[in-house]
């Protein structure tokens, strides 16, 4: 077991592994921070970048496959699309709910964004992705 400390974030969300890989951890916060960790070298790990979604909103959900890093955010309800190669976000798209759950395919074609919306209402999105 291994412990992750921040320098930067004071509370830790959804953390979710690069590409499903043991090389990078990403861990998200209450104020639109991501945190990117190279735990290749345990127990040296080390943080590499910090990500600053535009609205500064709380991370609730996180998911990354073939080079994308997927982040949900609560209070605007937006998705983020980061690629993992330069950690740029490529993508940013607003949904009607809080981004709770987050998923992709492997093929990359859809991405599923789930939560609920102001009146507490459960809603779900599938959204294929164009590239």
């Amino acid at each position: 077991q291994h412990k992750l400390t921040s320098n930067v974030l004071k509370e830790s969300y959804v953390p979710c592994f690069i590409n499903g890989e043991n090389k990078f951890v990403a861990v998200g916060d209450k104020i639109g921070r991501i945190e990117i960790w190279d735990i290749s070298d345990l127990p040296n790990q080390k943080s590499v970048t910090i990500l600053q979604t535009p609205r500064k909103q709380w991370i609730t959900s996180s998911t990354s496959t073939n080079n994308i890093l997927a982040i949900g955010s609560r209070d605007d309800k937006r998705l983020h699309l980061y690629d993992v190669n330069n950690w740029r976000c490529f993508r940013q798209k607003a949904f009607e709910c809080q981004g709770w759950s987050l998923h992709l395919t492997e093929d990359l074609k859809y991405i599923t964004f789930a939560g609920q919306d102001w009146n507490q209402k459960d809603r779900c999105v599938v959204l294929e992705i164009i590239q």
